[in-house]
């Protein structure tokens, strides 16, 4: 219906859908725990104050809805699942924190993610099909945050860590519109389109940058830990400088051109 839906305690969600016009709010002491597999649907605007649990791995189809994760909010996604598109313009906002956990993946088909604060991938996949950042994300040894499609791109004030694995694989594209330190992350470049803005892609001892197709790049590269080509096959164009410190590695099968 046209009126508000508010939680101000515990409310468990088996299964159906919040729909109609107005918003569903979680407030700031506020808990909203999604159980079991059944699918669930989401068109309506959601803010969300408190804490979101999605504890099974389910199903959510999106509907030109906008989840707006409010600073101090907290998404989990324990045991991963679908975020899935399934009509107009939705969108998830995270000013926040969303902790994707387990061995499971998390895919977010066609909802782009504007992540503002913090994203936490301690274990698993998560899969994005778009978006922005400005906040942190965080991904551990075990863990992986894969590009699947669309163009997300990274502005001012992005921070990664860990030492997990950033993949841009398929027709992903990475767009750069600030300097970027990986760090110790595993970088694989797998998509047909390059990365786009010619700012600097930088690394730490420990992480890599690796390209697994033929390649024109506009980006310069400062490498403390590795930059890879991975067949002989492959020509790797690099448009901007490439500056490598000591003690790092180069693994060129292929070819590097600058």
């Amino acid at each position: 219906g046209p009126a508000d839906l508010v939680f101000t305690g515990t409310f468990l969600w088996w299964g159906g859908s919040f729909s109609g016009s107005g918003k569903t709010v979680i407030t700031t002491n506020a808990t909203l725990t999604a159980k079991t597999t059944n699918s669930k649907w989401i068109e309506r605007p959601v803010d969300n104050y408190g804490v979101a649990t999605f504890a099974d791995n389910m199903t959510v189809y999106v509907r030109n809805s906008i989840w707006d994760n409010k600073p101090g909010s907290v998404m989990n996604f324990p045991k991963g699942g679908a975020y899935n598109w399934a009509g107009g313009s939705p969108l998830l906002v995270n000013s926040g924190a969303i902790n994707k956990a387990g061995t499971n993946s998390l895919s977010l088909y066609y909802v782009p993610l504007n992540n503002n604060a913090a994203l936490n991938i301690t274990e698993g996949k998560v899969s994005l099909d778009g978006g922005t950042n400005t906040g942190s994300i965080q991904i551990n040894t075990n863990a992986t945050l894969e590009l699947a499609s669309s163009t997300f791109v990274l502005r001012t004030n992005t921070a990664f860590t860990g030492s997990g694995n950033f993949r841009i694989i398929s027709s992903a594209i990475l767009g750069l519109e600030t300097d970027v330190d990986l760090g110790t992350l595993r970088v694989f470049f797998d998509s047909i389109y390059p990365p786009q803005g010619s700012f600097a892609m930088a690394n730490s001892p420990g992480g890599s940058i690796s390209f697994n197709r033929a390649l024109t790049v506009p980006n310069s590269f400062l490498i403390g830990g590795a930059l890879a080509t991975t067949a002989t096959n492959i020509v790797l164009t690099i448009n901007g400088d490439l500056v490598l410190e000591n003690g790092s590695v180069v693994d060129n099968p292929g070819s590097i051109r600058v």
